[in-house]
């Protein structure tokens, strides 16, 4: 499709986004050799206090909190998940999702599966200004990148913001029955191409 073709279907679905030839991205941002889509009203949140927020929201609903707890051992049956703690309780539901980062638990079954990592790095605050008006910049290469900056002028360097969000839809739809139309892209059961 192109970036040209991109720019227009993103104008149809109603997103702003404007398409910048090779020129007018060197002029503007310093960068060489790339033409690029500009987007608007994007936002920033912070991931910690996001998070904090989405958890209280939770445990006033009645969802309970178990904190430190290490999960030592699990069993799955066809309704019903156990997870037993190093100190604590056994943690008895109908399904567990492991939200843990970069380390994959133990207990984590990685026979026969296809586990990838991501990254992300994060500067000092820098003294000069690197690009005009703060933009977030992806290169949609294989892998893509991610940067953008912080209010307190540092720069952040992403891979697997967009996945962290697809993962979180296609948990979701399997939680809760109603499936997601990529759910076989994350699948455990996916063969490699």
């Amino acid at each position: 499709m192109g970036l040209r073709g991109e720019a227009d279907a993103r104008r149809r679905a109603g997103f702003a986004c404007s398409y910048l030839p090779r020129s007018a991205v060197r002029a503007r941002y310093g960068i060489k050799g790339r033409s690029a889509l500009l987007g608007f009203d994007n936002l920033v949140a912070d991931p910690r206090r996001l998070a904090a927020g989405f958890l209280n929201a939770a445990l006033g609903r009645g969802a309970r909190l178990f904190a430190p707890a290490e999960i030592m051992d699990i069993q799955t049956s066809r309704t019903r998940v156990r997870a037993a703690t190093r100190h604590g309780p056994v943690i008895t539901c109908r399904s567990l999702v492991f939200a843990t980062g970069y380390e994959i638990p133990k207990v984590v079954p990685t026979a026969g599966n296809h586990i990838a990592s991501n990254w992300v790095i994060a500067t000092r605050p820098q003294r000069r200004a690197l690009w005009p008006s703060a933009c977030f910049i992806w290169e949609a290469s294989a892998p893509y990148l991610y940067v953008r900056t912080t209010p307190d002028h540092r720069i952040i360097g992403g891979n697997g913001i967009t996945f962290s969000m697809m993962a979180a839809q296609v948990l979701r739809g399997l939680i809760t029955g109603v499936g997601d139309p990529d759910a076989d892209l994350v699948s455990f059961r996916r063969r490699a191409r």
